[in-house]
């Protein structure tokens, strides 16, 4: 079995900015051709600006937020915030339905939502009293939120906490087809699979889900 060096992804985050600050982190074009460019610098500041954002909604340690949004930059930069407050992100499809979307909300208890403009709508029939963000995805503005920026006094040290793994039943979207998973709460893989499910055996399973509590990451083995 490989040895893993246990790294969150905000340390993983921090490290990468800290050494390539000025380079090139994402370039993106919208539906109109128009562009935009932010190095790792730049976009880390944004970030501690969207956590900021966050920690103004009431999000912290273990809360989830919810996001039904197209590939934008704002996505990238609440889930990055996210992390950054000790929180998780609920991505939904974008394009969701009231019912899918209420049914994701309802069975995360997030503490906030972002939607996207267009579609806010939609969004309003699915969402009950949770406050939500509007968010416009084609836009190119170097500037996501005026928020005061939000740092972490220090990293949350994952390695003083256990390793929590549980199997449950998941239900896709239509809850039409059930999915075991393995649910992990810190962020990082330290091969503790209970005895009877070793790497060769999940490696091998079909339809086998390793999800990640921290990220709603789902990865299909």
């Amino acid at each position: 079995m490989p040895e893993f060096s246990p790294m969150t992804f905000l340390e993983v985050w921090d490290k990468t900015v800290e050494k390539h600050s000025n380079e090139i982190f994402l370039i993106f074009e919208n539906s109109d051709g128009d562009s935009a460019e932010w190095n790792y610098g730049d976009f880390a500041k944004e970030v501690s600006k969207t956590a900021g954002l966050l920690k103004q909604h009431g999000v912290g340690a273990g809360d989830s937020v919810h996001l039904a949004l197209a590939n934008c930059p704002s996505f990238i930069a609440v889930w990055l915030a996210a992390i950054q407050t000790g929180a998780w992100i609920v991505p939904s499809d974008p394009m969701g339905g009231p019912e899918d979307l209420s049914s994701h909300i309802e069975r995360t208890s997030p503490k906030l939502g972002f939607c996207a403009k267009k579609r806010v709508e939609v969004y309003k029939q699915a969402c009950g009293d949770l406050p939500f963000v509007e968010i416009d995805e084609n836009s190119t503005a170097p500037h996501f939120f005026d928020s005061p920026e939000f740092r972490p006094t220090e990293l949350p040290n994952f390695l003083e906490q256990d390793l929590f793994l549980f199997f449950q039943r998941y239900h896709n979207v239509n809850r039409d087809k059930d999915k075991t998973i393995l649910q992990t709460l810190p962020c990082y893989l330290k091969g503790h699979i209970p005895n009877e499910y070793t790497y060769p055996t999940l490696l091998a399973t079909q339809d086998f889900l390793l999800y990640l509590h921290l990220f709603q990451d789902v990865v299909i083995f």
